[in-house]
């Protein structure tokens, strides 16, 4: 079962240190203020930390002055995908990426994510931060600013479900942030996950893959390139 620690914001008042103007979505006075003693630790997923799969952003054990520990990140990530080709190096790799992933996610799918982790907490938070995301992006419902740290937890939220599908259909993965890649003993294997994961993102979310970064490759290969 997915748990989440309190999430968002201490949105009546920005008193903290940790404020973050939303990327493109920016406007003079519009900003969002994390309590970074509140921020989730990245929609904890018990399933996926011990098994170096999701390398998401996590607040658990952060010092007072981050927002989020350093690891699991990007090289995280990385170093692990190099430890699985170098030791099967004759499976098969699949990479793939969801396109304008932040500018794409559908507001009101997220704000269901968010409800669904927190339960019957954080109700007023969230509803706030719906009317927050709506008029930073000018009353479209869809997308998130790009890059500032407080869109980090937010986009995790909206990919619960899918990592959570891909599991239930035996695809193994590794993913960070929209970066996925997936592992299989043949090419059909590798092809089978990545039609997993478009089928739920665009079922679940209306959301798609960037078919010109997708590809699969035989491990081997990509071993040999590092």
């Amino acid at each position: 079962m997915i748990s989440l620690i309190p999430l968002l914001a201490n949105i009546e008042a920005v008193k903290k240190r940790h404020v973050f103007i939303f990327g493109s979505f920016a406007r003079e006075g519009r900003s969002i203020c994390i309590d970074p003693k509140i921020v989730p630790s990245a929609f904890k997923r018990n399933l996926c930390l011990d098994e170096n799969r999701v390398f998401s952003y996590r607040a658990d054990a952060a010092a007072p002055d981050m927002l989020y520990v350093d690891p699991p990140g990007y090289r995280d990530f990385t170093d692990a995908i190099t430890s699985r080709v170098i030791g099967e190096p004759n499976s098969y790799v699949g990479i793939t990426d969801i396109a304008d992933f932040y500018p794409r996610i559908y507001q009101h799918r997220l704000v269901n994510a968010l409800q669904a982790a927190c339960g019957g907490a954080l109700q007023a938070h969230i509803r706030v931060l719906e009317k927050m995301l709506s008029r930073f992006s000018e009353n479209v419902s869809y997308g998130i600013p790009i890059g500032p740290p407080a869109s980090r937890p937010l986009a995790e939220a909206v990919l619960i479900d899918v990592d959570s599908t891909l599991l239930s259909f035996d695809v193994d993965f590794v993913r960070f942030t929209d970066d996925y890649v997936i592992f299989g003993e043949t090419p059909e294997d590798a092809e089978y996950g990545i039609r997993v994961l478009g089928e739920t993102l665009f079922m679940n979310h209306g959301l798609t893959l960037q078919t010109a970064k997708t590809r699969i490759s035989k491990a081997r290969s990509m071993s040999s390139a590092t």
